[in-house]
């Protein structure tokens, strides 16, 4: 046999037994695929049968290998079809990360720069950004969400088809302006992905989903997936559902398609986890490299990243700390259908939940799939460490959200999210949550894996940075006056509720004659009443979280554009006629008042972008 072995040649005994372990995987992991623990199985039916989704379906993976796959409920209440292993949810973000890969690949072939300018790929792509000289957007700036980008607005939602093109979605999607310096702040937007899409096309010449069709789910078995609906996914789609659990949410086929409208199988999507956790290898195949999955988890283009925050938003990749081992990946939601992919190195282990009904219960579903997983791994060990006197002045006091996904919520957030920071030693009581001082600045919260949050100063002031978010400092004084100021106009607004009927009954008795009439009266009421409605009537339309109200010219959004175009003009009309044909003392103090009060609430949402506010624009 040693003569036999001799005359072999060694590059073709490397290919024989590369192919001999590569058929050993997989027909080790079809094997091994098995429905759940019963323990674990009766704690996810209960979760999902408490909180009404229709269907469930739940991939676990152990060992590197796809173990565990498991199905409840149905795909279509009217048919009363169950979920089955080839049933198709909407992954939603999810797509992100196949994306990231996608670029990635091109990054590795030497064709495409990580740092790159954008301009470089889209010279035609018009971005607002006053730093462009010194702080370009890049295209890892796309993928880690720190171009500083609006999400993309409620009307793109409604864009549909598939015959619009990826460079159809990145000019609908604009225009484009960068809110800050970027590379310095994390703020979600769907925008990003959609333009590394385009520059995915721009550097391989194929289209989008032709190129990850071939180098990524080709390789990797994935045969039923699709970017839009097409005659395959149709046989297998599941109905999808809003918060109810029955009123049917319609398919929309989004134009953005390299930022959330992949339709995926769990067993299928399950093939991911499996690829990151065997560092880009597959069957052989190395579809990355190790160094370029290490890449994909790790980001480093925002000032907490450089700042020594290892754990955030990184390339497709949004790793969740709540646990005592990190599990990286990405969730996703679209259309009533809510997902999940999740991988842990560290447990060689990881999941996928989708469902098709909009709801919280897949976090719960996700944690009981988690503690199973996580069940021999050990708790982490913090280290304390000393808070510098300098950062330990600064800490305390209350914060507020800098990096809102869009702009217009700047007025809401300004006047509700208030987190104070107080230091008890050398630990932070934040966000609910204590946080222990690791060093440089990190701060590691009770209950998870790693640190995850930053403080550091910025061109703002001195900032707190989690993996996606930045929360700028507010004085408390601030706050109070905030609050104080909205507590003042809610009880001007109760005493005009009840001094308006007094002066109408005297006005019908013709008593107002001789204390100034009517108009000191009723000009002050009504720009109270516009300012409020100004304020109150967008809030209301944002409650319904309907895209088809949100996204389009409705009657009530032009309504709301109408209302606060015309507030701030009711209300200095109102004003100067009031000076005019003012009342007696009594009257005129409580016109003021009034006056007053509905200035400052139109000069706040003017201030905030609220003026003639075109919803769907938002």
């Amino acid at each position: 046999m040693n003569w036999l072995r001799s005359m072999v040649p060694s590059c073709v005994r490397a290919a024989l037994a590369i192919l001999a372990t590569s058929i050993a995987i997989s027909s080790g992991a079809q094997a091994q695929v098995q429905p759940l623990p019963p323990e674990l199985r009766g704690e996810i039916e209960g979760i999902v049968e408490e909180a009404e989704v229709p269907g469930t379906a739940v991939a676990v993976i152990e060992g590197g290998e796809l173990r565990f796959l498991e199905n409840f409920g149905t795909s279509d209440l009217a048919r009363e079809r169950p979920v089955d292993d080839e049933t198709i949810f909407r992954a939603g973000s999810i797509s992100k990360s196949f994306t990231a890969i996608a670029i990635m690949q091109l990054v590795e072939d030497g064709r495409l720069q990580l740092n790159g300018p954008v301009s470089d790929y889209l010279p035609d792509l018009v971005i607002d950004n006053p730093w462009e000289a010194t702080d370009p957007v890049r295209v890892v700036h796309l993928l880690e969400h720190t171009a500083g980008l609006n999400d993309i607005a409620f009307r793109h939602y409604l864009i549909e088809g598939s015959e619009y093109t990826i460079a159809d979605a990145v000019r609908l999607y604009g225009p484009y302006r960068s809110r800050w310096r970027p590379g310095s702040r994390t703020s979600y937007s769907n925008a990003g992905p959609v333009i590394a899409g385009r520059i995915v096309e721009i550097v391989s010449g194929q289209q989008f989903e032709d190129y990850v069709a071939e180098h990524v789910f080709g390789p990797l078995g994935i045969e039923n997936a699709s970017w839009t609906r097409t005659a395959a996914v149709e046989r297998n789609l599941a109905d999808s559902f809003s918060f109810d659990g029955m009123t049917p949410e319609p398919f929309v086929e989004i134009v953005g398609r390299p930022s959330g409208s992949l339709n995926v199988s769990a067993s299928e999507l399950a093939l991911l986890p499996m690829l990151m956790l065997r560092r880009g290898t597959w069957r052989g195949e190395q579809l990355l490299s190790s160094a370029s999955i290490d890449r994909i988890e790790r980001p480093s283009s925002s000032d907490a990243a450089r700042a020594g925050l290892q754990f955030g938003y990184s390339l497709g990749n949004d790793p969740n700390l709540e646990g005592r081992v990190t599990f990286f990946g990405h969730d996703g939601s679209i259309d009533g259908f809510v997902s999940t992919a999740r991988y842990a190195p560290e447990l060689n282990a990881g999941y996928v939940v989708l469902m098709n009904m909009t709801s919280p219960a897949l976090a719960d579903v996700a944690t009981a799939v988690r503690a199973y997983l996580e069940r021999e791994a050990r708790e982490p060990s913090i280290v304390a460490a000393p808070i510098p006197e300098e950062l330990r002045q600064m800490l305390s006091g209350q914060f507020q959200t800098s990096t809102p996904r869009r702009s217009f919520l700047a007025p809401l957030i300004g006047l509700s999210q208030w987190e104070g920071a107080r230091l008890e030693g050398d630990s932070l009581r934040f966000k609910g949550k204590n946080w222990t001082h690791v060093g440089d600045g990190r701060f590691h919260a009770e209950g998870e894996s790693a640190p995850g949050l930053i403080a550091l100063a910025d061109g703002d002031g001195f900032v707190l940075q989690s993996g996606t978010v930045t929360y700028r400092r507010s004085s408390t004084a601030q706050m109070w006056l905030k609050l104080i100021t909205v507590v003042l106009i809610g009880a001007v607004s109760v005493a005009a509720a009840i001094y308006t009927p007094v002066w109408l009954f005297g006005a019908f008795r013709g008593k107002l004659a001789e204390r100034g009439g009517v108009a000191p009266r009723v000009l002050p009421t009504l720009a109270l009443v516009v300012a409020l409605a100004a304020a109150i009537a967008p809030l209301m339309l944002f409650g319904t979280g309907s895209f088809e109200l949100l996204g389009q010219p409705t009657i009530m959004g032009w309504l709301v554009f109408a209302i606060t175009f015309a507030a701030p003009f009711v209300v200095v009309i109102s004003a100067v006629w009031f000076w005019r044909r003012r009342g007696n003392r009594v009257s005129t103090l409580i016109g003021m008042t009034q006056l007053t009060a509905a200035s400052i609430i139109c000069l706040y949402l003017m201030h905030g972008g609220w003026f003639a506010l075109r919803i769907w624009n938002a």
